[in-house]
């Protein structure tokens, strides 16, 4: 296993590659489309998938979670999270929300299984991030983006919940999200943290 400084360099070096935000490229996926027929298998059945940087950082630290590296695992999600933030804009804050919340909603995924013992930790680490984040999208007014990553930390904290982990930094990082919303005058959206807030109160 490389140190530390080697990981994340490596992780950054991954990211920084450009790849599509787009699903419907030349490479078949069978979930992204309504019917199949012979022709098109035969026409696309040799065509690979596009480079996607993000999957492989995210295969990393998984790896790291298996190996129980919890600090190279924080690096990889805050190298994740600071890619996001670079790459999100008006234009594409729909689609890169989307595909950057699945991934870290992957990674959360194994950090719940039994024999994983930094369950707890990766929780805490991944609650300060969620905050941070969602500030920065709507301080600059990435609302739909905001409701999107909102709705993913919203299913995990849920899931936390069943699992006895605290809530109670996601729930205040709601309440601080809301206030922030209702200043800059995104009334809707500050409904939106609430609401998410109350349901993972009475969870």
């Amino acid at each position: 296993m490389c140190n530390i400084i080697d990981f994340a360099s490596a992780i950054q070096e991954l990211l920084s590659r450009p790849f599509s935000l787009e699903k419907d490229g030349e490479y078949l996926d069978l979930a992204q489309i309504s019917s199949i027929n012979k022709e098109l298998l035969l026409k696309k059945v040799n065509i690979p998938p596009q480079p996607n940087p993000i999957a492989e950082v995210v295969s990393l630290v998984i790896e790291t979670m298996k190996g129980c590296h919890l600090t190279r695992t924080k690096i990889g999600i805050n190298e994740i999270l600071k890619a996001y933030l670079l790459i999100i804009n008006h234009e594409n804050e729909k689609e890169c929300t989307e595909l950057f919340s699945g991934y870290l909603y992957e990674i959360y995924l194994y950090s719940l299984q039994k024999n994983y013992p930094y369950t707890d930790l990766l929780w805490n680490y991944l609650s300060n991030c969620f905050h941070v984040v969602s500030l920065y999208l709507v301080e600059a007014g990435y609302i739909e983006g905001c409701e999107i990553f909102l709705q993913q930390i919203a299913t995990m904290g849920k899931m936390a919940a069943q699992k006895g982990l605290h809530t109670s930094s996601i729930q205040h990082f709601l309440h601080t999200l809301e206030l922030k919303a209702q200043e800059l005058g995104f009334t809707e959206f500050a409904a939106v943290a609430k609401n998410h807030r109350f349901n993972l109160e009475i969870f």
